[in-house]
């Protein structure tokens, strides 16, 4: 078992030292800098955060709730048309699609089969085993 969380450890530091790692790395902190992005960001989450309070309560009010969750949309909106959001959200799909594909990689090699639809069958047309 050693053996499997050394390896395990191994590849999280190559994943650590792939483009996509380090291209999500520094969109994060980007978005961290821009005061904007963090100020909605902080709304967002004392919303979400009074949301949970409320839905905790044994009869919730449906206008606080609704309230709240424009409030949520409202912040969530005003941070998607940030380009630094825009980019670290670009970047964290292409992160999660290497993992996907090192997933893809294991279940194949471990159990020999694919997911459907995930393989062509042409490593030519794969960007994920290179």
């Amino acid at each position: 078992m050693d053996k499997v969380f050394e390896k395990t450890r191994e590849l999280a530091m190559a994943i650590m030292e792939s483009e996509a790692y380090r291209t999500m790395h520094e969109a994060e902190q980007a978005a961290m800098r821009n005061p904007m992005a963090a100020s909605l960001m902080s709304d967002y989450l004392e919303a979400k955060g009074a949301v949970e309070t409320v839905l905790q309560e044994n009869d919730p009010d449906p206008a606080q709730l609704k309230a709240l969750s424009e409030k949520m949309e409202s912040c969530q909106e005003k941070l998607n048309m940030l380009d630094e959001v825009i980019a670290l959200s670009q970047a964290r799909e292409e992160f999660s699609g290497l993992i996907s594909q090192v997933n893809q990689l294991l279940r194949f090699i471990i159990t020999g089969q694919m997911d459907e639809g995930e393989c062509s069958g042409s490593c030519s047309s794969c960007s994920g085993c290179h």
